[in-house]
């Protein structure tokens, strides 16, 4: 027997397939399968082709990529800029993805880490960096807190999906967030669908905002 990945398939409102979550599966016939796939995380039934070549054997298999979830949650971090200004240690301003990130977003450049060089205000503090950016700093080094991205404008869009492409990142948001990708997977966590462009994000986030 052969170990593989497939998509598993929910089925949307207008019967239409919606890839759900990548499984772990176990190549094998599955002549006496019963049910639907809704113990998996997975809304309605699979389509036929699936259900007959295919058996299920783990359901908790995390794919590392962005999740967000709409609307009031916990453990959220809302307040990004007091908890920033308070918290930031020099040695975030050191690294390559900071200081990227900060001259696409800010159009500033890190001189040092208490020096970043504005081409408007000229010499600023850290403290001074735009909420969004502060924002995403925060989601890649503080891991035990959701971070609120309605702090974060659509520039910061393609910095959070860079982050959730090297670890399992999840995020809050209050409002759609325009991501620039034409293809990219997000799964979004009230309804554990994945979404692979805006025109999906968009049909499921309205529901939940």
């Amino acid at each position: 027997m052969e170990l593989i990945d497939l998509t598993v398939y929910g089925i949307s409102k207008n019967d239409k397939p919606i890839r759900m979550k990548e499984l772990l599966i176990l190549r094998k016939p599955l002549c006496d399968f019963a049910g639907d796939f809704g113990e998996y995380g997975v809304d309605g039934e699979a389509p036929a082709d699936y259900c007959t070549e295919f058996m299920l054997i783990k359901k908790d298999w995390n794919v590392v990529m962005l999740k967000i979830f709409f609307g009031e949650m916990d453990n959220v971090l809302h307040d990004v800029e007091t908890y920033f200004n308070n918290q930031y240690q020099y040695s975030w301003l050191e690294d390559d993805f900071v200081k990227d990130l900060i001259r696409d977003v800010d159009k500033s450049e890190v001189e040092s880490p208490e020096c970043i060089m504005s081409p408007v205000l000229r010499q600023i503090p850290p403290t001074r960096l735009s909420g969004g950016t502060k924002a995403v700093i925060l989601m890649k080094y503080i891991q035990d807190r959701v971070i609120n991205a309605s702090n974060c404008g659509d520039n910061c869009s393609k910095w959070i999906l860079k982050l959730g492409k090297q670890r399992d990142l999840t995020i809050n948001l209050h409002h759609i967030m325009e991501f620039e990708d034409e293809d990219f997977e997000i799964e979004i966590l009230n309804n554990h669908m994945i979404v692979h462009n805006m025109a999906e994000l968009v049909n499921v986030a309205v529901e939940y905002i």
